[in-house]
């Protein structure tokens, strides 16, 4: 929404099969700044700050999703961001950066995709099976690309190939443990240990995903996946 221009805009993408489609909209922006729809794309804020609802009509163009967006975190405004022209302003404007998650549905033109929220997950190369984690567009095996489906990690055990110990960073019970844990299977991620001090950490040890609270800000919980020991195996 651009209120010095009188111009709403709004795009969709999807990138399923190898093929990106996309839907893109433009209109004169509404006198009511609460009005978030742009043609087939709407917003709904549900709860501000909080739960924010999006809505693509799928009809239209043949993509689209319902797709409703959870916050995890407190809302953290970005420094102000100043353009000129000349002498003359032509941005002015603060954004605010929020982590969350996403549930609903994705329609993709041909199929339609599930999103769930609370899931710890990598992806699956189907031409090769090697699993990638953080999830990934391209296989390390092969070089296939957007040919991969979801595959639930929270349930795979890793093990500890490097980790270090984090005297200055903010934590509810410092220090911070971070480590790189390779899963079984496949896939590897830096995450933070719980239920281990430091001095207990070593390279080798088993490890599972585990949800807990990273921190609390304005009386809210945030939290995120972390692994923690599996005590007797190795």
């Amino acid at each position: 929404l651009y209120p010095n221009r009188s111009v709403i805009d709004a795009a969709f993408s999807v990138v399923s099969g190898g093929m990106q489609r996309n839907v893109h909209a433009s209109g004169r922006a509404p006198a009511e700044r609460a009005n978030t729809s742009c043609g087939p794309v709407r917003i709904e804020i549900v709860e501000p700050l909080r739960v924010i609802r999006v809505i693509v009509d799928p009809d239209v163009h043949g993509i689209g999703c319902d797709l409703t967006w959870r916050s995890r975190t407190v809302a953290v405004e970005e420094d102000r961001f100043v353009r000129h022209s000349g002498p003359r302003v032509v941005m002015d404007y603060t954004r605010m950066t929020q982590f969350g998650t996403w549930e609903g549905t994705v329609h993709t033109g041909d199929r339609e995709v599930h999103v769930e929220p609370d899931r710890f997950v990598g992806s699956r190369d189907r031409s090769s099976g090697m699993i990638h984690l953080p999830p990934a567009r391209v296989s390390e095996k092969g070089g296939a690309v957007d040919d991969m489906e979801p595959v639930p990690m929270a349930d795979t055990v890793g093990t500890v190939v490097s980790f270090t110990i984090d005297k200055l960073v903010y934590s509810p019970s410092p220090p911070v443990v971070f480590a790189v844990v390779d899963f079984d299977g496949g896939g590897r991620a830096p995450l933070e240990l719980a239920d281990c001090g430091p001095d207990e950490i070593e390279v080798g040890m088993r490890v599972l995903p585990t949800f807990r609270r990273l921190f609390t800000a304005d009386e809210i919980h945030n939290y995120f996946w972390k692994v923690a020991p599996v005590r007797g195996v190795r």
